[in-house]
């Protein structure tokens, strides 16, 4: 069941008892060595928006142990969470479902521009040989 409310001008949404975060845009970075799809989610209550980054280094992996291997999920709300791997991951038209070691993340897109969106679908099937190897669950909604 999802409800969306306006609180102070701005939409939220909730699916069951989560609440989604809005998104304002997002930004790919595709130049070795890394592989960077970011989200800037808006933060209402300070009136700014914080940075969920999904960073791999394919290249510089094998020097790291297995279970440091895969792409890391680094959010400016959870600084302390250096190895928070990304664990599932659900991207929709609208939205985008997170879930990490250690945090689930529930994204609105409705204010991210659509070609923006397809970008970063190309970007994450494009890469999947290598952004998103070794994910548990991935689910692509069209």
């Amino acid at each position: 069941m999802e409800i969306v409310f306006d609180i102070g001008g701005t939409l939220h949404n909730v699916i069951g008892k989560r609440t989604m975060e809005l998104v304002s845009f997002i930004s790919i970075e595709d130049e070795p060595p890394d592989l960077i799809l970011s989200f800037a989610i808006w933060q209402p209550e300070l009136e700014d928006i914080r940075s969920l980054i999904l960073l791999r280094t394919p290249e510089y992996e094998f020097i790291l142990d297995e279970t440091e291997r895969g792409v890391k999920v680094s959010d400016e709300a959870f600084s302390d969470d250096e190895d928070d791997l990304l664990k599932e991951l659900e991207f929709g038209d609208d939205l985008v479902k997170i879930i990490t070691d250690h945090h689930q993340f529930d994204l609105d897109l409705r204010k991210v521009d659509k070609e923006d969106i397809e970008q970063a679908k190309t970007f994450l099937k494009r890469g999947s040989s290598e952004f998103l190897m070794g994910i548990y669950k991935i689910l692509w909604f069209c």
